[in-house]
């Protein structure tokens, strides 16, 4: 008996070597070219000054072309890059911010970082579950992060025992590398750059999830009465005090940490949504959330919300993000100037 305990835990010794040792080589998920993204991002030879990193409502808002150029001519020559993931949840951009932090990108001062519903949430799509997406990102400091929101339910809520295993699940397969075999020969082998983005990350076309045809685009569209009486509730909605201890502030204060400590100044954004964030706008007043340039304001910035500006309730389209990023561009130039916020 003690011979074939001393066995098993040989064995799993063993598989715990070798699974830590294999994880370096997994290549970053395939979806929305983010692999090949990352990889030019944190290239030496192409060094980026500032990098957009959140959703889709990131990747369909900012154009680096027009907002490089927009910096130049105020004194401020930038390069920046487009990080946005469409459809990424907090712990998945957080995760993605460790990774940066761990490459050092060569000359990266500003990492501007969007955060909006379902931004803090830790629920996984179903379209997602058991993904290379969705364990990428189930590392243990991410593990332990969503099971402790998970156990900091609102009021009148129940601790989501369920969700919690799911992530721990996931955090499994992670660890164990299920299914990435294939997948680490593929990356090992080929060893080719790819095409260069000449548009840095900026995709407008695939901003959205929905189909630009689905009945909720066209709601969105085809109901300016309901989306101008949403707009005009925004700003007292995101002006109401609410608790912040679901939102994990200890959490955003170590991001903020982590990118002071390689000397890079996160930026807090929030773009022009049409959902209230009352809680990102009450962190700002609790000072946990630093630079916050917040664009989520119809009566501050009603050419946003105007309809032909607009792919849906969340996003701009191309026009309406051609016309933000000078804005955005506007706004930083002054920050970095006066160091106000808009």
């Amino acid at each position: 008996m003690p011979r074939t305990l001393g066995l098993l835990a040989l064995a799993a010794l063993a598989f715990v070597a070798t699974a830590s040792a294999t994880r370096p080589l997994v290549p970053l998920p395939d979806y929305s070219d983010l692999a090949l993204r990352f990889a030019h991002f944190t290239e030496p030879d192409e060094p980026y000054d500032l990098i957009f990193l959140g959703p889709s409502t990131t990747r369909c808002s900012f154009d680096p072309r027009v907002v490089d150029a927009d910096l130049a001519k105020q004194g401020h020559p930038i390069r920046s890059a487009n990080l946005g993931l469409p459809g990424a949840n907090y712990f998945e951009i957080d995760h993605m911010v460790e990774r940066l932090v761990e490459r050092r990108p060569a000359g990266l001062r500003w990492l501007v970082i969007e955060l909006h519903p379902p931004g803090f949430s830790a629920l996984i799509r179903p379209q997602n579950l058991y993904t290379d997406r969705a364990t990428h990102w189930h590392t243990p400091r991410q593990l332990r992060d969503v099971v402790t929101a998970l156990a900091r339910p609102r009021d009148g809520q129940v601790v989501r025992v369920d969700r919690m295993l799911v992530h721990l699940r996931h955090a499994l397969w992670r660890f164990a590398n299920v299914g990435q075999a294939d997948r680490i020969v593929a990356s090992l082998r080929s060893g080719e750059d790819g095409e260069r983005d000449e548009r840095r990350g900026f995709a407008p076309e695939n901003c959205s999830e929905a189909r630009i045809d689905s009945p909720e685009h066209r709601a969105s569209i085809q109901s300016p009465s309901e989306f101008r009486k949403r707009a005009g509730r925004l700003d007292r909605q995101n002006r109401t005090p609410v608790p912040t201890h679901q939102l994990n502030p200890e959490k955003l204060r170590r991001q903020v940490a982590s990118l002071r400590a390689i000397g890079v100044e996160p930026v807090y954004v929030m773009t022009p949504i049409l959902s209230p964030v009352p809680g990102i706008h009450t962190l700002r007043r609790h000072e946990v959330l630093p630079n916050l340039l917040a664009f989520d304001s119809p009566e501050r910035y009603p050419e946003f919300y105007a309809l032909p500006m607009r792919r849906d309730e969340l996003h701009l389209n191309e026009t309406g993000a051609e016309l933000f990023s000078h804005e955005f561009a506007s706004h930083f130039a002054r920050w970095l100037d006066t160091g106000l916020e808009p």
